[in-house]
């Protein structure tokens, strides 16, 4: 999703990284962070590629809502943000559900862990403590813990995990903006239901 918006939306911070001002990323994440949280009422629904989890539904669609004429692209951006972290703690509470045990903690890794605005963004909408572990690529250095294990370098995974893990940068969540973005959540969960007869329609239009 911020992918595209970088692509098609973001040209300034695009223009900016080319004349040697930051670089692309860290002048969209200022450009979010510059809006307030809750993004002036934006609301961004990063369904590109339909939904899976939690509701299955391959013909929704992404969408922008309470765009008016004071919108600016900060807002959006930072839309763009909230809106994939609404849908992560979507995920995040069927998961609990399932297990019948909130999460205590989000470990964060890959590219995006790297981005500050949008792990402290992750940590406000969830209410969670998000840690993003020293390691980058926590998925190669998983598999190296297992054939650790496999061969008798390690014990067990404990111990593998004792041996290599790096504490890397926390991320606190402010329990203010929290109940806010609670409040906010209970919006967004109402856009997919609500866009859905519409989305089919479009669906068989345009991409069948």
């Amino acid at each position: 999703m911020l992918e595209w918006y970088k692509d098609q939306i973001g040209s300034e911070a695009q223009r900016r990284a080319q004349t040697g001002q930051g670089n692309v990323w860290t002048n969209l994440m200022d450009e979010a962070r510059s809006a307030p949280p809750g993004a002036n009422g934006i609301f961004f629904l990063p369904h590109f590629n339909g939904t899976a989890c939690p509701n299955l539904n391959p013909r929704s669609l992404g969408a922008f809502l309470g765009l008016n004429d004071t919108t600016k692209k900060e807002d959006m951006v930072r839309a763009v943000v909230e809106g994939l972290d609404y849908a992560f703690l979507d995920m995040l509470k069927a998961l609990e559900l399932g297990v019948g045990q909130k999460a205590e903690k989000i470990t964060a890794i890959g590219g995006g862990a790297r981005n500050e605005f949008w792990m402290q963004n992750k940590a406000d909408v969830s209410g969670r403590l998000v840690v993003t572990p020293e390691i980058e690529e926590a998925t190669a250095l998983g598999a190296a813990m297992l054939a650790g294990v496999g061969v008798g370098i390690y014990k067990n995974l404990a111990e593998a995990v004792q041996r290599v893990h790096k504490p890397g940068r926390s991320f606190e969540p402010n329990l203010k903006l929290a109940s806010f973005y609670a409040e906010l959540f209970e919006i967004y969960r109402e856009i997919s239901p609500a866009l859905q007869q519409v989305n089919s329609r479009i669906y068989n239009l345009f991409r069948v």
